[in-house]
């Protein structure tokens, strides 16, 4: 079986686990470091490899000679042992498969390291590999030897018996794996410049945002940062008004995190001293994060032989979207807000002689959504090209909206704009059920719109008036589990949607094929109510996820986006042969010679737009733009 599932990939039959074992100590290690700076310290040093060919047992030694173009290699996180292999002997194997992304593809938010692993599939225990810690092998006798041998042959034989488990249950295996390799690539094959002269002006920059902030109110960053210093603060400059407060495991806190509604209150607040209060806590809190990845982000590229690896997780999240890492986070670059923060990822360039052609998806999940649900008036509005913000903005308020103009006075301007923002709130919020007071803070978070809560619950049910084939989907979808789920039959909807039982997981199958998994779902309640409900893999939070027909919904859609995108990143790269070396949320940058732009824009616009087989009828757009930087 797994060898008919390499031949259909284009992966050779021949299999090789490979697992490296490299020197570490209490502060050189990847827990302290990025991998890249890891790897390449003068401090790096070879213990050896592990090698297990096809069902062959595990050996421990050098680095055996492997035909590479004509062996599959198995690793778990080969995101660090291909990169050994890249950087110490200049080796770029063209089949790897890492069970790490196995594991992941299946359910990312559980731990998926090698030892839990183990233990949650029945398998021998990984060893420990503290035991050596901090000794150089100099000192090493026989016996230490033998149990770093016996340790590192037990992970590749883990790592095999993992690759036979997990490989049959990767859905569209062929897709999957080629994705997969071009996630890694990001990172080990590394094309990015990144501007290391003007990250030094913008970290000056920062760095006197804080500390003008912390002047205005007199304190210094450790006294604003101080819970107890700054909850005085506050009650002597709100006094007789109570700081905003919520409880707390053991106590009562400030509520002032950005979900917490005292957030927006108190930078809006009357006073100015209380906002300047406020600005300061923030400017403290978040200027020092924003001043580490750019610093995280400069030592990488110089790590990496100066050029910047874009380190993301293949089906980072449940979707399969994909998810940063390498505390860079590259994914939640700032977009919106101040000015410096969003100057970060400007510092992103092309290499001398290229350009980024940034590729952006229009209102992909509400196109998406539209297209599931049949929402037919919608898919011909999308089509038309119509304004769609707008139709609704005007359905809302009663009167014609249109986007502004540049020859609108600021008032009519202004007046248009505002009513717009309702009609994203209502296209892009709504879609996944969300009541009034959900909207109320979906407005404020994502549009800085503060609406009262009569204006959220008129949004809310013109969203569902006007879109009831999108209300009825939710229930047809939340049904379909609900039935796969208590009776093991499986249940099909439009387009290829299918909702079936394997063992303890109720699956949900896309379009595309992939397939979603909800390990450990069940029915709850009494049979008028039921609840759905899996357990929370997360270590944090309610031990249940309960479900619902928008939560599924906002699940589907997701996934499909991702399947979408994934598609064009392929074509791209395989039909014009051009590189794509990151891509964050529905947007793809596209590495283009300067002087053949006007060659591939349109082309790289034409298949952006092309729906796959499996979409046929979704109505795609995307805007792209050409920059030398990175920037929406």
């Amino acid at each position: 079986m797994i060898q008919d599932i390499l031949k259909a990939c284009g992966f050779p039959i021949e299999m090789v686990v490979l697992d490296v074992e490299t020197y570490f100590d209490r502060e050189y290690s990847l827990k302290k470091m990025s991998t890249y700076d890891y790897v390449t310290d003068d401090r790096f040093e070879l213990l050896g490899w592990a090698e297990k060919e096809n069902d062959e047992p595990a050996t421990f030694g050098t680095l055996p000679d492997v035909a590479w173009k004509h062996v599959t290699v198995i690793m778990h996180n080969a995101k660090f042992d291909a990169l050994v292999l890249a950087k110490r002997y200049g080796i770029y194997p063209p089949f790897i498969i890492d069970t790490l992304d196995l594991a992941r593809h299946i359910e990312p938010r559980w731990s998926n390291s090698l030892a839990d692993l183990c233990k949650r599939h029945g398998l021998p225990d990984k060893g420990d590999t503290k035991q050596f810690a901090g000794v150089y092998p100099d000192a090493w006798g026989t016996e230490v030897w033998n149990r770093l041998r016996e340790y590192a042959t037990n992970d590749a034989e883990r790592t095999h018996d993992l690759f036979q488990l997990l490989l049959p249950k990767l859905s569209n295996p062929a897709f999957e794996l080629e994705l997969a390799a071009w996630t890694r690539n990001l990172f080990i094959k590394p094309v990015l410049s990144f501007s290391v002269d003007r990250a030094r002006v913008l970290k000056g920059q920062m760095q006197d945002e804080v500390q003008k902030a912390l002047d205005r109110v007199d304190r210094t960053e450790k006294q604003i940062r101080s819970e107890a210093q700054f909850t005085e603060d506050l009650r002597l400059a709100m006094d007789p008004e109570e700081p905003p407060f919520k409880q707390g495991k053991l106590k009562q806190l400030l509520a002032i995190a950005k979900t917490d509604s005292g957030y927006s209150y108190l930078l809006n607040h009357p006073r100015e001293n209380v906002r300047h209060l406020m600005e300061a806590r923030v400017g403290a809190k978040s200027w020092p994060i924003h001043i580490k990845r750019i610093e995280r982000l400069r030592q990488m590229h110089r790590a990496a032989g100066d050029r910047l690896p874009i380190p993301l997780k293949y089906h980072g999240a449940h979707t399969g979207r994909w998810a940063g890492e390498e505390k860079v986070n590259t994914q939640n670059l700032t977009a919106r807000g101040h000015e410096l923060a969003v100057q970060t990822r400007t510092l992103i360039e092309a290499p001398e002689g290229y350009v980024l052609c940034i590729t952006d998806q229009s209102q992909i999940e509400a196109r998406v959504l539209d297209w599931l649900a049949e929402q037919n008036d919608m898919l011909r509005a999308f089509a038309e090209g119509r304004q769609i913000y707008c139709d609704f903005a005007s359905k809302f308020c009663g009167h014609r909206i249109r986007k502004p103009k540049k020859t609108d006075n600021e008032v009519v301007a202004e007046w248009h704009g505002n009513y717009r923002q309702m009609g994203k709130i209502g296209i892009l919020g709504c879609g996944y059920g969300m009541g009034p007071p959900r909207c109320q803070k979906y407005a404020q978070d994502n549009y800085n719109v503060c609406l009262s809560i009569g204006e959220a619950d008129a949004i809310v049910k013109l969203y569902r008036r006007t879109h009831s084939m999108v209300v009825l989907f939710w229930k047809k979808i939340e049904r379909a589990f609900r039935m796969a789920t208590q009776t093991g039959q499986a249940y099909e909807l439009e387009y290829g949607l299918r909702f079936f039982r394997d063992g303890n997981a109720t699956m949900i199958q896309l379009p595309s094929g992939r397939r979603l998994h909800y390990i450990g779902a069940k029915v709850e309640g009494a049979t008028r109510h039921p609840q759905l409900v899996m357990p929370n893999p997360r270590a944090y939070g309610e031990k249940k996820i309960r479900m619902w027909g928008g939560y599924l919904a906002e699940n589907i859609v997701q996934a499909v986006s991702r399947d979408l995108l994934a598609v064009s990143i392929l074509r791209i790269e395989n039909e014009l042969g051009l590189r794509i070396p990151m891509t964050v949320h529905d947007d793809i940058s596209i590495m283009v010679p300067e002087d053949e732009v006007g060659v591939y824009q349109p082309q790289i616009e034409e298949i952006a737009c092309d729906p796959p087989a499996w979409a046929e009828g979704l109505p795609i757009a995307v805007e792209s733009k050409v920059s030398k930087r990175y920037a929406k």
